[in-house]
């Protein structure tokens, strides 16, 4: 009876932290990202539900194929906006639901793993940790990408022990969703793998179950991915992958800033003596692989790209250690009241770090609106900036010049493939010689923020 109370409590405790700001507008942190994650749900409402090619509002006149990971999320949500309608509000519920799922998912896992009580301590620090918080809430596939993985990890421990074909083919569909969802995810395919070894043995490479899990779990995500490179007009997964890993020096400065502020020093210390206090009923070495692997992706990865999402694959693995050593503390007075002061420093950790995340920009969104009030739908946009929400919310497509590009010779060829207005995004500083240009060529629209190319002025 307590067990179920608990779980009930931190399941609500969890839901509540993450239901704060969920009437904003996709334009607190990360909104670039946001935005695109919900354009792609609305070409997906415009375009007949085809999610093997998803659409982003950019560059240029659609259709505008990109090179990104299966738009699981903006499906759901499209479907969800074909049945009540489209709004901000069930694009966040449909991350909503699978940061639910992950928190459920935290809890079996640590039951399967260590004990009940490791289940729903793990349960805890995933309820109250800065960036389960936030990203459980944001419009990001990351929430998928998580729940997926876990799930993944879950049904295959159960396997691990059981033997049971159900079990396996659960977790095959699960990893594969999981690369699907988001290509980091296949990090996990280590220590599954580790699983797979201790189940086999020396038979592992004859094995129809290793079989199976690759053919159900790695070939579809490969197809796809494949596809999508090939397809797509813009590449982005494989142009992070050669362009932003390739030259950066780790910062290793900002890793740290980011772990403390958005990770958290009490979790990440509870999770590192999990190895040395508790075995896991798999053993420790699905522990160390899953350990291991996540620490080379953040010292390559993590410390190269500075957007903090990318570190949020840690946060499950290390709510489990935590839950795992914190659980084997439980049954003292005194293990009591660290495990209570490791999650109040946790939860007190994003009291004061998440603030800043949930802070809107609605000059964005106020210039968006006005835009689609002042022009027509099917108006081509050219926007003065890299930052391309307001396509979203004026519900127009176009382009976007960097500054290099920012020449009357660019703007004057855009125009002639069909730009009808030329924005100055709330953030911007029109370069001189081109505000010039514009204002000696075409009639400047205050309201909106625009220059109407389609008035030629001189």
């Amino acid at each position: 009876m307590a067990r179920k109370f608990w779980f009930w409590a931190l399941l609500g405790l969890g839901m509540v932290l993450r239901l704060y700001g969920i009437a904003n507008p996709l334009l607190d942190n990360h909104a670039w990202r946001q935005t695109d994650t919900a354009s792609m749900a609305a070409n997906l409402l415009q375009s007949g539900f085809f999610p093997l090619l998803p659409q982003l509002d950019y560059d240029g006149p659609p259709p505008n194929y990109a090179e990104l990971e299966f738009p699981l999320v903006p499906l759901l949500t499209a479907l969800l906006w074909k049945i009540f309608g489209q709004s901000d509000i069930l694009a966040r519920a449909v991350v909503l639901a699978f940061s639910a799922g992950a928190l459920v998912l935290i809890f079996y896992l640590g039951e399967v793993l260590y004990d009940s009580n490791s289940g729903l301590l793990g349960m805890a620090f995933f309820a109250v940790n800065p960036m389960a918080i936030y990203y459980g809430r944001s419009v990001m596939p990351e929430s998928a990408m998580i729940f997926f993985s876990l799930a993944a990890v879950y049904w295959l421990v159960l396997w691990h022990r059981t033997g049971r074909f159900l079990h396996l083919g659960l977790a095959a569909s699960a990893f594969a969703l999981a690369v699907l969802a988001k290509l980091p995810a296949v990090m996990l395919a280590l220590p599954l793998l580790v699983l797979g070894v201790q189940k086999l043995k020396g038979q592992i490479l004859v094995s129809r179950s290793f079989w199976f899990f690759v053919g159900v779990g790695l070939i579809p995500p490969l197809l796809y991915y494949s596809w999508a490179h090939i397809a797509a007009g813009t590449r982005y997964v494989s142009g992070i992958v050669q362009n932003r890993m390739s030259f950066p020096p780790p910062d290793l400065l900002y890793l740290r800033k980011t772990l403390e502020r958005m990770v958290t020093g009490s979790l990440l210390v509870t999770a590192m003596f999990a190895p040395f206090v508790r075995r896991p009923r798999v053993g420790n070495a699905f522990i160390w692989a899953w350990s291991g692997v996540l620490l080379v992706y953040t010292l390559t990865v993590c410390a190269r790209i500075q957007l903090d999402y990318y570190l949020f694959p840690f946060i499950p693995l290390l709510c489990l250690l935590a839950g795992g050593t914190m659980g084997k503390l439980w049954g003292s007075a005194p293990g009591v009241v660290v495990s209570v002061m490791m999650l109040l420093s946790c939860l007190n950790t994003a009291y004061l770090s998440l603030p800043d995340y949930y802070r809107v920009d609605f000059r964005t969104l106020y210039q968006a609106q006005a835009i689609a009030r002042l022009t027509r739908p099917g108006d081509l946009l050219i926007l003065d900036g890299a930052p391309p929400m307001t396509f979203y919310y004026s519900g127009r497509k176009g382009w976007r010049l960097e500054p290099g590009s920012q020449t009357p010779q660019v703007l004057e060829s855009l125009r002639q493939k069909g730009a009808k207005a030329f924005v100055i995004l709330p953030q911007s500083a029109l370069k001189p010689d081109l505000k010039q240009y514009l204002d000696r060529h075409y009639v400047y629209v205050r309201q909106g923020g625009f220059y109407d190319l389609s008035r030629y002025s001189g």
